[in-house]
């Protein structure tokens, strides 16, 4: 630093301690870029440069304008400082998002205002938009078809709902709750309804509101439904269950079958002809009477 008085003194004075000046911190991206906070606080890494640990004051972290907590600085190299015994200039920061911040109560995604600020007496601060995406959890509200008889094999349902994300080639996770209570994983077909991208730095995602799954084949002695459980793929995340979109029945059975006013007619006469020995081919069936429709068959309304 050099002090110069006006002329006509003219004079100067240099000094190379005494005062060390530092450029504002600069962020460059937030690792992983795709987050969601709506079902508990979820942990980033910021790199970029100049965030200061100046004798342990330590720079202040927001998210949407909410405080966000800084767990440490990484990548750190020392500063000498006059007046202060240690000083770190840092390039990574490993942070705390709070969780529901920001609030997506409408779903769909957002790209959130990250701030920094050093600590005093260097105080400089920058607030960047576009390094992290936060996404709503995944919603399903539906079934088609939304009653399977499960003992058939095999069969493809489709859930619907929102906020159903495709990340690269990572598709949800899918399970339903069996009989006994026990998970069981589905396998997941493809998105599927109405899809949009989601704009998430260094990532391709997928913004869907259905998914085709398959349900597989099961022994039910009585219908249930399922509780269904769908889990966007990391680092998203997070999940949803349901348990009154689908239902699975057993299949058919026919336990007895008792005529409500006796014999038809035409069994009748033909039981008569038997004991006599003739042919009952010779007459039809009383054309109003015929076999019992879905006989063999459980009907589910």
């Amino acid at each position: 630093m050099t002090v110069t008085k006006p002329e006509p003194a003219g004079c100067e004075a240099a000094t190379s301690t005494g005062l060390t000046i530092v450029p504002p911190p600069s962020l460059e991206r937030v690792e992983p870029s795709l987050t969601c906070t709506a079902q508990g606080a979820r942990e980033g890494v910021v790199t970029g440069e100049g965030f200061l640990d100046i004798d342990g004051a330590l720079p202040e972290w927001t998210i949407a304008e909410a405080p966000a907590a800084l767990i440490e600085l990484e990548n750190c190299d020392a500063l000498e400082v006059e007046g202060y015994t240690q000083v770190r200039w840092c390039r990574q920061a490993r942070v705390t998002w709070p969780a529901e911040t920001p609030a997506l109560n409408e779903g769909g995604s957002i790209q959130p205002t990250i701030g920094v600020t050093n600590p005093q007496p260097a105080g400089c601060g920058v607030e960047v938009t576009g390094p992290l995406t936060v996404a709503a959890p995944p919603v399903v509200n539906a079934a088609e078809p939304p009653i399977v008889r499960a003992t058939e094999g095999p069969r493809t349902v489709t859930l619907g709902g929102r906020d159903l994300l495709r990340v690269g080639t990572a598709l949800p996770a899918v399970s339903m709750s069996g009989p006994d209570g026990l998970p069981i994983a589905l396998e997941v077909v493809r998105m599927a309804g109405a899809c949009a991208p989601v704009e998430v730095a260094s990532l391709e995602v997928e913004r869907c509101d259905a998914i085709e799954v398959i349900v597989p084949a099961a022994a039910l002695d009585a219908p249930y439904q399922p509780t269904l459980t769908v889990t966007n793929p990391e680092p998203a995340g997070c999940k949803v269950t349901a348990s009154e979109v689908l239902t699975l029945v057993p299949a058919p059975r026919l336990d007895a079958v008792t005529p409500s006013q006796g014999a038809p007619r035409w069994m009748a006469r033909s039981l008569k002809a038997r004991r006599r020995g003739a042919s009952t081919s010779s007459r039809a069936p009383d054309s109003r009477c015929s076999h019992p429709a879905g006989f063999g068959e459980r009907f589910v309304e």
